[in-house]
Order: C-alpha cells, then sequence, then structure tokens
C-alpha cells in the first residue's frame, strides 16, 4: 500500500500529466468563449457529479469525462486571457503544486473527500470573484489570482480522474 508521501508524489506526476495534455490547446489557443458562459458549463457538470457522489449513485465514466473536459476549457481560457506564454505559466506552477502538497498536505483532496466537489467550485468562485473585481485585490496580483484559478482547476481535474479511475470509490467519510 503507498504511504502518504508516494500518494503526493504520484499527485505531482499526475498534474505533470493533466499541464501536457492541455499543451496542444495551449500552444493554439482559439479562445472564444466568455468566462462567465464557461464558468457556468463547468459549475454544472461538477454540481452534477457532487449530487451522484453525494447520493451514492453510480458516476457514470462519460460524465465524469465530460466535466473533465469542461473544468480543462476553462483552465485553457484563463491560462490563455492572462499569460502571453500560458503552457510555460502552467508548467512552472508544477514545482509550485509540489511545494505546498509537500507543506499543507494534500488538503485539497482531503476537502473533497469530506465536503464534495462543492468545495472545489467554492474555492474556484472566491478567486473567480477577485478577478472580477479587480479593484477588490489588496494583498495579490491579477496574475497570482489567474495562477491560483489554474492551480485549483488542474486540482479538480486530478480529482475527477481519480474518480473516474476508481468509481467504486465514491462515497465520502
Amino acid at each position: 500500500m503507498n504511504t502518504e508521501k508516494e500518494k503526493r508524489t504520484d499527485k505531482a506526476a499526475l498534474f505533470d500529466i493533466v499541464v501536457e495534455r492541455m499543451k496542444p490547446y495551449l500552444d493554439n489557443p482559439d479562445v472564444k468563449e466568455d468566462i462567465d458562459e464557461q464558468w457556468d458549463k463547468m459549475e454544472e457538470c461538477l454540481m452534477y457529479i457532487d449530487f451522484l457522489v453525494s447520493h451514492k449513485r453510480k458516476v457514470k465514466k462519460e460524465t465524469v469525462r465530460r466535466a473533465v473536459g469542461e473544468v480543462a476549457n476553462m483552465c485553457v481560457l484563463v491560462s490563455c486571457a492572462f499569460f502571453d506564454k500560458p503552457y510555460d505559466v502552467m508548467k512552472s506552477m508544477s514545482d509550485t503544486y509540489r511545494k505546498k502538497n509537500h507543506d499543507y498536505g494534500d488538503s485539497f483532496h482531503q476537502t473533497v473527500e469530506r465536503y464534495g466537489y462543492v468545495s472545489c467550485l467554492t474555492r474556484l468562485h472566491d478567486k473567480l470573484s477577485r478577478l472580477k473585481n479587480k479593484d477588490y485585490l489588496v494583498d495579490e496580483t491579477t496574475e497570482d489570482t489567474a495562477k491560483d484559478i489554474i492551480g485549483y482547476l488542474v486540482m479538480t481535474i486530478m480529482e475527477m480522474v481519480v474518480l473516474y479511475m476508481n468509481p467504486e470509490k465514491k462515497e465520502r467519510k
């Protein structure tokens, strides 16, 4: 059985894989959708998965695939909207993820396990609100907020990939 440290290392590798899978979209951005429209789609998918999981219903792999796609679209959209070299930014965030996961443990996963995918939406909504209300950014730059959003989106994808690979592991503690 994997130790907690080995699980975190696996997740760090998964972070890299998610970023690599998005590379073609980041290198050739054809972003035409409004952030709010994309956010609504992603929110709908995550709420649906959360409903299925919390009501102990079987989560269909196609549902998870659709949600991963919506979250990935949002990630590409935010990356391309705020950074000239979105792939380079996301690649550098992999180191940040490793450091924070080492310092804080796997708190994002633990929160999803305990409260469901709504916890992903809560964190993302807070950051998106900050981004929309730039005047209220006190202690962080717009770029820092965008990076946080991207990080949360990638971690959300990782949580859904774990669910996709282990659909029987859907009960919360």
